[in-house]
């Protein structure tokens, strides 16, 4: 399921007010760093605001509002507050048990991980093993 979540920064500068939006796909983010970026910059690029106006510092002086999430990023998200640092952890430990199912499905046939636990718990310490070692 893909992991998304809409954010929104609402502001007035100049007598003017400014509400902008995007849909970010949190997948895209996590993948290319591991981490999801500062979500001001990415509101700004969206909606052609630039980095070094007044427009922006008075944007970044705002709380985001965040709306609509799917997938993991829903089990992180309550009153309109997105738990960014749990949506990290969730998003790490379901692509580790996403490579652990992949490795079992290859290397040994077994389509259900879940229905052996003795399996699952042997390769998660190999995992970890592994990651401990780097």
């Amino acid at each position: 399921m893909k992991n998304s979540i809409d954010a929104r920064v609402a502001f007035s500068f100049k007598g003017e007010t400014y509400a902008p939006s995007a849909s970010i796909d949190l997948d895209a983010h996590m993948q290319a760093s591991g981490s999801l970026p500062d979500i001001h910059p990415l509101l700004a690029h969206a909606n052609a605001i630039d980095t070094y106006s007044y427009l922006y510092e008075v944007m970044e002086a705002h709380e985001i509002e965040f709306a609509n999430p799917s997938g993991l990023a829903a089990a992180c998200f309550a009153d309109g507050v997105f738990d960014i640092p749990c949506f990290e952890q969730l998003w790490r430990e379901a692509s580790e048990r996403a490579v652990l199912h992949d490795i079992a499905r290859q290397q040994l046939g077994v389509d259900d991980l879940e229905a052996n636990p003795d399996l699952k718990a042997a390769l998660l310490a190999a995992f970890e093993a592994g990651k401990a070692s780097r």
